[in-house]
């Protein structure tokens, strides 16, 4: 299992790293759409979680060419503030998988990897 994070807040990166490892997951974490997208395509890929405070891609862009980049298989979360409404309506519109309040991702992320194994 295979588990990558976009995002530059280091403590939730720490987090996840550390939440993923304990499922015995493989945990990586990038800082841009770009280089998420290069990683997708240079090797399979489980599980992306979006962090919506720190990602200024268009995920309308995005999602899709994540998805061709890895034959459609590629579960895709994202995560953000609960009080930008906004962005986590785009995300579910931009066809993730799940969309979680900053908060709900922090509690269940340790479920949510676990469902990856």
């Amino acid at each position: 299992m295979t588990i990558v994070m976009l995002t530059t807040d280091l403590l939730i990166a720490s987090q996840a790293s550390a939440a993923a490892t304990a499922q015995g997951a493989v945990f990586s974490h990038v800082a841009s759409a770009a280089a998420l997208l290069q990683q997708v395509q240079q090797q399979a890929v489980d599980l992306i979680a979006i962090d919506l405070a720190t990602c200024d891609a268009d995920l309308a862009e995005w999602v899709p060419r994540l998805r061709n980049a890895d034959a459609a298989t590629v579960r895709i979360v994202a995560f953000g503030p609960h009080v930008h409404p906004a962005r986590l309506a785009a995300a579910r519109q931009a066809g993730c998988d799940e969309v979680f309040s900053r908060g709900q991702f922090h509690a269940g992320m340790h479920q949510l990897f676990a469902a990856e194994v």
